[in-house]
């Protein structure tokens, strides 16, 4: 159980600032329009208030709005009721009214507003302020947390609303012209400024590696990763590439267990560049579900068990997720304990809760990604699928990311305060930037298609899945004596992994294809501030996404299992169970009449296809709140 986290600011020996602490302080602080420049915080220590403020901005889900975001993209069916759902954003029918596009455009401008504090009052001390070396480097790390957020807060802003024309503040508004500023129509400019923020907080944050035992703050390699993130959502390949190159050097490292990327346990780890603290903590003058609680309730969104499973995988999504290859050479499964029972070759063994009944098991992403009702290699909720888990009313998988299945029974089993979660929320991670750079190389007229395979199957092997291409096109990437870079292509420490067959790449535009619809959603589902969304958006295939997929029919079998009855015999005996219609294939029931009553077809995207106008939907609109509190915002 993960015990009660504080957030610190400290560089050098400055004084720790806990989220208790300053909470209160906070509140009476919240709104950066009533407060005279001539008012704010005076000493540095002052200043790190409003950097915690923007941390906790960062932690309210409003502003990454996860459900409905997931929504939007490719990736999830709104909860349960198949066939229908009212869904706004799933129909793309959604508008200016809607309050979670209002939540979300005024938690982002709190968070610039609050930046914008930071910088303001760091901007109006002088040198007198500053007596010692440790002074001036703190100023300038705290001017760097501020500038950090004021960039990522712009670029969500930009990246989310009104086609990216935005308002840009660059400072705490004090006459009435800048209380009521007007979208920048000059994207190119809004970029720019973005640019300059994350720069300045690349030169002037500390690297991660001096941040141990305050893990969670913002670092010259976060910002370095997101500088590159911005130049490749702009098609600025290059830049894009020595950005991602920089991060590298800041020495992050894929985790050896893809799985840590999802638990208490790997928080933090080795490939974490940035994620959103939480903890196991009531605010008792917030209701439970506030978005401002310490803790979160996507565990709630996600889990069929102790929670509502308002989003899980839409069709096409599981069935892809069933269809990742299993390299059977790969460490993860040959010395991993949850393994051990399992034939490799037969791709089954025996559940460990029943002797003697077979089980099934998928590639280890997709077995710490989403749950199937005939994936028996890894308990789920401490017990198989199909025992734990609803698997009804047309419900084929869930997603497990920022659940708790590994160490409770039940959602309701994590907290004393119901159905809350502490689990971490990870916005980017080194794969997401590995793919990234990949995407770049190829859309070079030089790039290297060796590099960017390579890139990729560094993913896959870590992933458990089989190499895609073949030896040849693969041929050991080195660069010299630089032992950074030959971990990075390397696959493994003697260069093994299993190629697959099903998967040879001849050329770019097919790795491309790779790696918009297996590598990128499989790998990053559900992650990040809408990664799926603005992916698609950016490759220009929105519309095409979805006119396509409201022609894929899917269907499903039913699933035999063993479930415990404790009322037969003296002390209850294991019998056998059906779920209808829970195990999901591509295409038609190549033999309907067996399963006539039970069999369902699946057909996601048809009303979305329908409703979706690139004009309309590809962003969101600036919601009526800020049209109606400013009037001038689309021009004088």
């Amino acid at each position: 159980m993960k015990i009660f986290k504080t957030i610190t600011i400290m560089l050098a020996s400055v004084l720790m600032v806990s989220i208790t602490g300053c909470e209160d302080y906070f509140e009476e602080q919240k709104n950066p329009n009533r407060i005279p420049v001539e008012e704010f915080w005076k000493t540095l220590n002052e200043v790190q208030y409003g950097v915690f403020a923007c941390y906790r901005t960062l932690a309210n889900s409003q502003a990454v709005m996860f459900r409905y975001e997931s929504d939007r993209s490719d990736l999830t069916w709104p909860g349960f009721g198949r066939p229908n759902t009212t869904n706004v954003f799933y129909n793309q029918n959604f508008n200016e009214a809607s309050g979670d596009i209002n939540n979300k455009y005024s938690r982002i401008y709190t968070g610039i507003f609050q930046a914008n504090q930071v910088i303001t009052a760091l901007e109006n001390m002088d040198a007198s302020q500053l007596p010692t070396k440790a002074d001036t480097l703190n100023y300038n790390f705290l001017m760097g947390q501020g500038r950090f957020f004021r960039g990522l807060f712009h670029f969500w802003a930009y990246n989310s609303f009104n086609n990216g024309e935005v308002v840009v503040v660059d400072k705490i508004p004090e006459t009435e012209e800048e209380l009521y500023p007007t979208v920048n129509r000059d994207k190119e400019k809004t970029v720019q400024f973005i640019l300059e923020d994350l720069e300045f907080a690349m030169n002037n944050l500390v690297g991660p590696e001096s941040l141990e035992g305050i893990e969670g703050l913002a670092s010259a390699g976060t910002a370095a990763a997101l500088i590159g993130k911005v130049h490749l959502y702009e098609g600025n390949w290059r830049e894009a590439i020595e950005h991602f190159e920089k991060t590298y050097e800041y020495g992050y490292s894929l985790t050896p267990f893809y799985g840590d990327n999802f638990n208490i346990a790997g928080e933090h780890n080795s490939e974490s560049i940035l994620e959103i603290n939480y903890a196991l903590f009531e605010k008792s003058e917030l209701g439970i579900n506030d978005a401002n609680q310490i803790s979160n309730s996507y565990n709630r969104l996600v889990s069929p068990v102790g929670g509502f499973r308002s989003i899980y995988p839409s069709a096409w999504l599981a069935v892809q997720y069933k269809k990742d290859s299993i390299d059977k050479s790969n460490p993860v499964y040959t010395q991993h304990p949850q393994y051990s029972d399992l034939d490799l070759d037969e791709g089954m063994g025996t559940d460990p809760h029943i002797t003697g009944q077979v089980k099934n098991f998928y590639s280890l992403r997709t077995s710490y990604s989403i749950a199937l009702v005939d994936d028996d290699s890894i308990d789920y909720y401490q017990d198989s699928p199909a025992r734990k888990a609803r698997f009804n009313g047309s419900e084929y998988a869930y997603f497990k990311k920022f659940s708790n299945w590994e160490n409770f029974g039940s959602e309701n089993d994590v907290s004393n305060v119901l159905g809350r979660s502490a689990l971490n929320f990870s916005l980017i991670r080194l794969a997401d930037v590995y793919l990234m750079h990949a995407e770049a190389l190829l859309q070079l007229s030089d790039g290297s298609l060796t590099e960017a395979m390579a890139l990729v199957n560094r993913v896959r092997f870590r992933a458990g899945a089989k190499l895609i291409g073949s030896p040849a096109q693969n041929p050991d990437y080195d660069h010299g004596d630089d032992a950074l870079n030959r971990e990075r292509f390397y696959y493994n420490v003697d260069g093994s992994g299993a190629f697959d067959s099903w998967k040879s790449i001849t050329d770019g535009e097919e790795l491309m294809q790779h790696i918009m619809y297996v590598e990128r959603p499989l790998e990053l589902a559900i992650e990040g501030h809408a990664i799926r969304q603005r992916d698609l958006r950016r490759w220009g295939v929105l519309k095409e996404r979805f006119d396509g997929l409201k022609d894929s029919v899917y269907y499903s079998e039913d699933h035999k299992y063993l479930a415990f009855d404790e009322t037969r015999g003296e002390s209850g005996e294991f019998v056998s169970r059906q779920k209808f219609g829970v195990v999901i294939f591509p295409g038609l029931d190549p033999d309907q009449t067996k399963r006539a009553e039970w069999t369902r077809i699946y057909a996601d995207y048809r009303t979305a296809s329908e409703n979706f106008r690139e004009e309309d939907h590809a962003y969101l609109p600036i919601p009526n709140g800020e049209i109606t509190a400013n009037p001038f915002i689309f021009g004088r």
